[in-house]
């Protein structure tokens, strides 16, 4: 289980890197994502809390020396992250969706806040734009066989 420290230190690279691929990163990059107003990390400390987050799964380290080190990010630092943001999200939305009626049958409640409103929206529209893509590349396909069937007679008759 990571620290709160090497979470932060994940979410922190998560945001940088966002893919799987090898990067580059000083120890002193490394210490100014985790380095505020209230706290500064040395380069040691720095060291360690990166071989936390190794252990723990969320980091390949293709090599490392005393100046700079290469690695990666696995999916499970990307998840992480994402779920972490995900939670951060939930814990804004102060309706509930679900509520009891009067005999305890649970109910579903539509949401009121735009934010939710706006998400239903997106998804709805989402779905009609594949269907009229699906729509419009179908007639495209129709429309290129009829003439690709009137250049083939066309040749014929010549």
């Amino acid at each position: 289980m990571l620290s709160q420290i090497a979470t932060d230190l994940t979410i922190a690279l998560s945001k940088q890197i966002s893919n799987t691929s090898f990067v580059i990163y000083s120890w002193e990059d490394i210490a100014a994502l985790l380095s505020n107003e209230e706290k500064s990390c040395s380069k040691e400390e720095c060291k360690n809390i990166f071989e936390e987050i190794r252990l723990n799964g969320c980091l390949i380290v293709k090599y490392k020396d005393d100046e700079e080190v290469c690695f990666s990010m696995t999916d499970k630092a990307l998840v992480l992250t994402q779920e972490l943001e995900a939670l951060s999200k939930k814990d804004n939305i102060k309706e509930t969706m679900v509520k009891t009626d009067e005999s305890g049958h649970a109910t579903f409640v539509m949401p009121t806040t735009q934010v939710a409103l706006d998400n239903i929206t997106k998804k709805n529209s989402s779905v009609s734009s594949k269907a009229k893509n699906f729509f419009i590349g179908f007639l495209g396909g129709i429309v290129g066989g009829a003439l690709l069937y009137a250049i083939i007679e066309i040749i014929k008759l010549i």
